[in-house]
């Protein structure tokens, strides 16, 4: 191997050998026309083609050749060569080309050195694609999750609107702890986990955040009130000690249903709630107070519900979407203070978005607004705001000065309504470092979309009047609705209305793995009337840990976790379907690899008896038909030619 880095003779090997040659010297290294080894040639090529040859080479395979000699392991050592490797394998870019916006608009480094980023992102990519560790199940709640929130050591609640509960558990070894965290707060979570008996009616939101081991939920019921709940040591099973629930004041109560809460800021305890009544009211959760409430809207003489609600304590904004569609955006309000001070609130109104004139719009379908947020680092207050049955979302741009007010359309509407849309915006580190916020959004044809979120109106497609998607791409091709998107800048995970889960590169969209769905199937005389399948099959919620190497899924009634484990060093293949077919190799696999060989050999015999009981079907079609053709001609005492001279 080492005479394929050696420049070629310019002599031929014939033509090199002198003509007087008369004795033989069998020290002589040029008796045979080969000439004395020169310095390779990756030693003479120009340090800018070397880092070219380099950036397409693994973490491995640059570690392998920084050995080889002093100069290409300086070459190596140099953070600039890992730099361009990595941009070269996850985002496509050339040795000679410059970084582009666009192919870096996912880009989200985690390490300092850029050698660092690769061989963290190769390692743990190798870990989701090729771990064999298998997925466990269980069911935290009795009836459809509707939130799930992380805790310390990989552990997990699960919230139930339908049973007013919070069930706690850990989804790696599938084990539920017993008792549930109510609203009404007669257990304060130390019962047995009955769901019979521990449960609270009427409840109608519910919003979770936690601080360390301390689990903090917040109750809104239909009668209008808040019950605020603190859980020290929520996870703990060996000493745990009862949580404390205290009830909002009458005064301060909604007139109608809650109908949606939001922790906006878990460490100043500030919870925003909206409800039927028309009214947006924020609450302090370590007084249990209401120190700000708007006004009722009407919508012809009866209050307009507030369906989504959503704040931003860095703009000191708070922002609702109605029954209506309408927004109303309140302005001015000081979280910086100890006691924020809402003396200067400005109120501003924002008509609904919706384009009534695009090409198969319904008027008689559902309208309801699927998603509400505030960007956080966005110089005035920035708002997205999505609909049902509508094939765009919105960016609505705020002058908190002039209440200037401008709406930009994102989407494609050529490729239907969106079914889920998910921002991911940049911190105030990644502002720094002047990297860009950006949306994915599902559709119900099952493809995804990668809009960038802070263009300008330039930008705006002339013939749709919206902006196009930087990147799109086909994610579930059994054409199922895309029902939950999560992206953590090493995977982007997608979940389905069929309960399927498949796993991608954050940056290539190159396909890890999929999951299939933990929540057996209903069919035929099995539904029940009262059973939706959609909510029961559907993937509705997606956490990946800190770390990035657990997933945790959250479908109908039953929460899903896997990890991505160590892979071999030795992982090689060989052989039929990666099996290895002799060597020390197959001799060290252990019990799980021949436990898995076994059931891959099951499986090709039966694929096999598989495809010789087709072609013994269809020969004995053919030939049961030649024959039954000749006893007919039999019968009749003619031959084929006789038969076809007497038809003609």
């Amino acid at each position: 191997p080492s005479f394929m880095l050696n420049r070629p003779t310019e002599l031929s090997q014939t033509d090199a050998q002198p003509s007087n040659l008369t004795t033989v010297n069998p020290k002589s290294k040029s008796q045979h026309g080969i000439q004395p080894l020169r310095c390779p040639i990756l030693l003479d090529v120009p340090v800018e083609t070397l880092t070219g040859i380099t950036s397409y080479l693994d973490p491995p395979s640059l570690f392998a050749l920084a050995t080889v000699n002093k100069y290409l392991g300086q070459h190596v050592g140099d953070d600039n060569t890992w730099r361009r490797a990595f941009v070269q394998q996850f985002l496509g870019i050339g040795p000679e080309s410059d970084l582009d916006d666009e192919k870096t608009l996912l880009l989200r480094r985690s390490e300092r050195s850029w050698r660092n980023e690769f061989i963290s992102h190769y390692t743990l990519i190798r870990r989701w694609e090729r771990s064999r560790n298998v997925t466990i199940a269980h069911v935290p709640v009795h009836s459809i999750i509707s939130g799930m929130r992380l805790m310390p050591s990989d552990t997990l609640l699960t919230s139930s609107i339908e049973y007013g509960i919070v069930g706690r558990s850990v989804p790696l070894t599938g084990k539920v702890l017993s008792g549930y965290l109510d609203a009404s707060g007669t257990r304060a979570g130390l019962g047995v986990g009955n769901p019979n008996a521990e449960f609270t009616p009427n409840v109608s939101a519910c919003a979770m955040t936690s601080d360390g081991g301390t689990a903090k939920i917040v109750w809104g019921s239909r009668v209008g009130h808040l019950l605020f709940m603190t859980a020290p040591r929520a996870m703990e099973t060996s000493r745990r000690s009862a949580a404390d629930v205290r009830r909002c004041n009458v005064t301060d109560e909604h007139e109608g249903a809650v109908l949606d809460v939001q922790w906006i800021d878990a460490q100043g305890g500030w919870v925003l709630s909206g409800g039927a009544d028309g009214r947006v009211k924020l609450w302090n959760t370590k007084t249990i107070t209401c120190p700000w409430s708007s006004e009722k809207i009407l919508n012809s003489f009866v209050p307009d519900p507030c369906v989504k609600v959503a704040a931003s304590t860095q703009h000191g904004c708070v922002a609702v979407v109605l029954q209506s569609g309408e927004i109303h955006v309140w302005i001015g309000i000081e979280f910086g203070t100890s006691t924020p001070l809402f003396n200067s609130i400005k109120e501003i109104v924002i008509q609904c978005p919706i384009r009534t004139t695009t090409e198969g719009y319904d008027a008689q379908a559902a309208h309801g607004v699927t998603a509400l947020h505030v960007d956080p680092t966005n110089a005035s207050p920035t708002l997205l705001v999505a609909y049902q049955n509508d094939p765009y979302f919105y960016r609505i741009r705020i002058d908190a000065v002039t209440g200037h007010v401008e709406t930009i359309a994102f989407g494609d509407p050529f490729f239907g309504s969106t079914s889920v849309v998910v921002p991911f915006f940049r911190s105030e580190v990644e502002q720094r470092t002047q990297q860009s916020s950006f949306v994915f959004v599902g559709d119900h044809i099952g493809c995804i979309s990668l809009y960038a979120w802070d263009v300008d109106a330039s930008h705006v497609n002339g013939r749709t009047g919206a902006v196009n998607p930087v990147r799109k791409f086909e994610a579930h091709k059994d054409g199922s609705s895309v029902s939950a998107i999560s992206w953590n800048g090493l995977t982007l995970i997608t979940g389905s209305a069929r309960g399927v889960t498949h796993v991608w590169d954050a940056l290539t969209f190159a396909h890890l793995r999929s999951f299939v769905t933990p929540v057996p199937r209903l069919r035929g005389r099995a539904v029940h009337p009262g059973i939706d399948l959609v909510e029961r099959e559907s993937v509705r919620h997606i956490i990946v840990s800190q770390e990035k190497d657990v997933l945790f899924v959250g479908v109908g009634d039953r929460v899903m976790a896997w990890r991505a484990g160590p892979v071999p060093k030795n992982n090689k293949t060989g052989g039929v379907r990666g099996r290895h077919t002799s060597g020390v190799l197959g001799k060290k696999k252990s019990s799980n690899a021949k436990y898995i060989g076994q059931i891959e050999m099951n499986e090709t015999i039966i694929e096999s008896r598989d495809l010789l009981y087709d072609k013994s079907d269809k020969t004995r079609r053919v030939y049961g038909r030649e024959k039954e053709h000749r006893a007919r001609l039999d019968s009749l005492g003619l031959s084929e030619v006789e038969a076809v001279e007497y038809v003609l």
